[in-house]
């Protein structure tokens, strides 16, 4: 789906003829993939453009909040050719201290590995920083991983998983992890999951490429509108992701005259106050 192209974070409350401003995130969106035009185009300012394996294909069943567009079909195989590989690059290599990942989901446990990759930028190999979203063993939930080296860091035992909600459960959900100097939280369908601490170190920074569908053994299953952020979005902003796609499909075309001029412009969107359509959720986001 297709909401936001350059979104760094600064949220305004809209309201008819007035506008009221809210407290700012310092947080940019490093890497978006809507899969819409079937490939792996990062509509965010930093064109962390990916590679789609020859075995990914792309499929017109989206979530439902969303109503149109492509999502990622991987079908399990293996290598390259089962995932999408965005290769290294500052921004996403700057990712060290605080970071947040969000996509929507479609995965059946039952026909999927115990511990299979979801995303990943890490090797995996002992003394190496990195993090990996899999799934939890073998239930039907999802955790992230970090690898830290350094004084104060672990390899492999830092997972950060809320209560066990089933949400791979072959229907579409929307997961964000948020992982921000020591400190993780989770959240499912824009609901609060889970928090804790993990062992920090030097930090998650690393040269390996960002890999989305697995690694080696790769998830059978869909996900749609990827993002990853330079730092901790927060519980509202994460309830915010999971709820506001219902009609970005028809954004452009019903969004009144004058709110939305270009997809470049800042937008404002309210939680707390809700509004009808198509100004306040057509017309709802962001750009720096």
């Amino acid at each position: 789906m297709r909401v936001f192209r350059h979104l760094g974070i600064a949220l305004l409350a809209l309201v008819p003829f007035a506008v009221a401003v809210r407290p700012a995130e310092a947080v940019s969106v490093v890497g978006y993939y809507t899969f819409d035009n079937q490939d792996a185009a990062d509509l965010s300012s930093f064109m962390n453009h990916g590679t789609v394996g020859a075995s990914v294909t792309f499929t017109t069943d989206t979530p439902g909040a969303i109503g149109g567009g492509h999502a990622a079909r991987f079908d399990g195989t293996g290598g390259n050719a089962g995932l999408i590989l965005v290769p290294n690059s500052p921004s996403l290599q700057a990712l060290d201290d605080s970071l947040s990942v969000a996509f929507w989901i479609k995965m059946d446990h039952t026909a999927n590995p115990i511990w299979i990759r979801v995303t990943r930028k890490a090797s995996e190999a002992n003394a190496s920083d990195g993090w990996i979203i899999n799934r939890n063993n073998n239930t039907s939930d999802l955790l992230m991983r970090t690898d830290t080296t350094g004084v104060g860091g672990a390899f492999n035992q830092n997972r950060g998983q809320g209560v066990g909600v089933g949400m791979l459960d072959g229907q579409w959900h929307h997961y964000v992890h948020v992982r921000d100097n020591g400190t993780w939280t989770e959240y499912v369908d824009g609901v609060f999951t889970g928090s804790g601490a993990y062992p920090h170190g030097n930090g998650f920074g690393n040269t390996q490429p960002l890999l989305i569908g697995g690694r080696g053994q790769n998830m059978i299953r869909l996900l749609d509108d990827y993002s990853i952020w330079n730092g901790a979005i927060s519980a509202e902003f994460a309830a915010y992701l999971a709820a506001r796609w219902r009609c970005a499909r028809s954004r452009p075309a019903r969004c009144a005259a004058g709110v939305m001029p270009d997809r470049q412009t800042r937008l404002s969107h309210t939680l707390s106050t809700p509004a009808p359509e198509p100004t306040a959720r057509c017309c709802s986001l962001l750009s720096p």
